[in-house]
């Protein structure tokens, strides 16, 4: 193989190389665009506005043992309770001595029930009520100055209601994405074009003079 073959081939090669990485990085996940939008919590306080979890989500790991199966707000006696998100009435009253308001929300993945204790209702059972209206007032009852609040989807699968106020990310269509994508194997093209063996001049040179090269 001759000096100026090799150096071709080598040349060739690189360029093979540089097209792959290209188009591979046009093709890679990129970071988060900034026009990335966060959605509408799916749940807000109950409180309003964010108040000290005095006693955080520990459920039990069998149903029939003792856990907390809620979490505990830092907020004094008479401070009001509003609904974290639309839904209906299923409880309001005392239960065991306590006064007990029980909320039950649609959602995409079915029904799930939030519980606020100890308050008076200001809600009746099989009202409906909109995010952020009043429906309580803290009592006295609880560990001093304290409001639970509890969410569970069955009579005994409890959730951390403190994740409904997670927001989700919504990414917008990227118009710069498939621009950038189609720029890349336009370019990858041209440049598969241009590692095209060049006119070797003394290969040709023998082949005027008759001679077959192989």
């Amino acid at each position: 193989m001759g000096h100026e073959t090799y150096t071709r081939k080598r040349r060739a090669f690189a360029q093979m190389l540089a097209l792959l990485a290209m188009v591979c990085a046009a093709l890679a996940p990129s970071p988060l665009p900034t026009h990335a939008v966060a959605a509408r919590a799916t749940w807000s306080w109950p409180t309003g506005h964010p108040v000290p979890v005095v006693r955080a989500f520990d459920p039990p790991d069998m149903p029939w043992l003792a856990g907390h199966r809620g979490v505990d707000l830092d907020v004094p006696v008479g401070s009001i309770v509003v609904a974290p998100a639309e839904g209906r009435v299923v409880h309001a009253g005392d239960l065991a001595g306590r006064g007990v308001l029980s909320i039950e929300h649609m959602g995409p993945l079915g029904a799930i029930r939030s519980t606020y204790e100890p308050v008076k209702a200001t809600v009746v059972v099989g009202q409906m009520v909109s995010r952020g209206q009043q429906v309580a007032v803290v009592e006295e009852g609880h560990s001093p100055g304290a409001l639970h609040w509890g969410a569970k989807t069955s009579r005994t699968h409890y959730v951390d209601p403190l994740r409904m106020l997670a927001p989700k990310v919504v990414l917008k269509p990227w118009e710069g994405s498939l621009g950038g994508v189609s720029a890349a194997f336009t370019g990858a093209r041209r440049m598969a074009a241009s590692t095209r063996a060049e006119p070797d001049p003394v290969r040709e040179r023998v082949q005027a003079r008759g001679c077959a090269c192989r």
